[in-house]
């Protein structure tokens, strides 16, 4: 695809933004969500999404552990969220609309960078809601986790100078966006979960599409611009993320399993990787997975 065909794409994804976006419904969305009751009956997760699920380990719990480790699963999506929105990819957004980016990016770009801020401003909002709305969190008082793997990193990337910052934020951000779909596909779907939390799965997942084709058309551009050695390291930048955002967090899970009472089994969830869809990046990274 050539550099004209993808700028029509987005310009199309421009102009229909107004109509297409979650954040356009915001009155008709809050106006569902408060309709929408918290029903202990319903699961709050997927069991096959937690990072250390497996069948024989599952066996051996009770019916209400289930459901606690569904919680926590529930919490860390939307903690997961949350950081991605504002500690990466707003930070990414933030760095080309104030004129720092060292990238020609076209004003097609500038004005789908200001609408996805403002996407990602509302997704971070529904996940706070989403958490609210989980009673089984509320009596662990649970806030936002600041070490775990996705964020050190990114606390790590602000020691970067200026222009390895850019690409490990343009990485990442990449990365993030155009992986998730798979993964908020399937979520949607599942009617053990509870309604609303399907319902704020489904309201992110909308907008994710026009994301992905936006990133990966950033980086087909940006990477005319780079030579053979920024090429490589930004490569590195993208295994890098790849790995930071389908960690297991095992420290993390650790504490949320001795909330439960119980330990953190040794044996991590094979599945957990096929969550994810790295087929995409295949041209820069040269593996389909991890």
């Amino acid at each position: 695809m050539n550099i004209h065909q993808i700028l029509e794409r987005q310009n199309r994804y421009i102009d229909s933004w107004a109509k297409t976006a979650a954040v356009t419904e915001h009155q008709e969305i809050l106006n569902t969500l408060s309709g929408m009751h918290y029903d202990p009956t319903y699961d709050d997760f997927v069991k096959e999404y937690l990072p250390f699920y497996t069948a024989e380990s599952w066996a051996e719990l009770t019916d209400e552990q289930h459901k606690q480790l569904l919680s926590f699963g529930w919490f860390m999506y939307n903690l997961k969220t949350i950081i991605i929105e504002q500690s990466a990819l707003t930070e990414y957004c933030k760095t080309v609309l104030s004129g720092c980016s060292s990238f020609a990016f076209t004003r097609y770009f500038i004005h789908r960078l200001s609408q996805v801020q403002v996407d990602e401003t509302y997704h971070t909002l529904m996940s706070y809601k989403g958490i609210d709305l989980c009673e089984r969190l509320r009596t662990h008082g649970l806030s936002i986790f600041p070490d775990t793997d996705l964020a050190n990193y990114i606390n790590s990337c602000q020691l970067l100078t200026a222009a390895d910052r850019e690409l490990a934020w343009l990485a990442l951000t990449t990365v993030c966006e155009a992986t998730i779909s798979k993964y908020l596909s399937v979520l949607p779907g599942v009617s053990n979960v509870q309604p609303a939390f399907r319902f704020i799965a489904d309201m992110h997942r909308q907008d994710e599409a026009s994301h992905s084709s936006l990133f990966m058309d950033l980086i087909a551009v940006a990477y005319t611009e780079l030579d053979e050695y920024t090429r490589e390291k930004f490569t590195t930048f993208l295994k890098k993320s790849i790995t930071v955002l389908t960690s297991v967090d095992r420290k993390t899970w650790s504490h949320l399993y001795s909330l439960v009472g119980i330990p953190l089994p040794k044996r991590e969830n094979p599945s957990f990787l096929e969550l994810y869809n790295f087929r995409m990046l295949k041209k820069y990274t040269g593996v389909t997975n991890v």
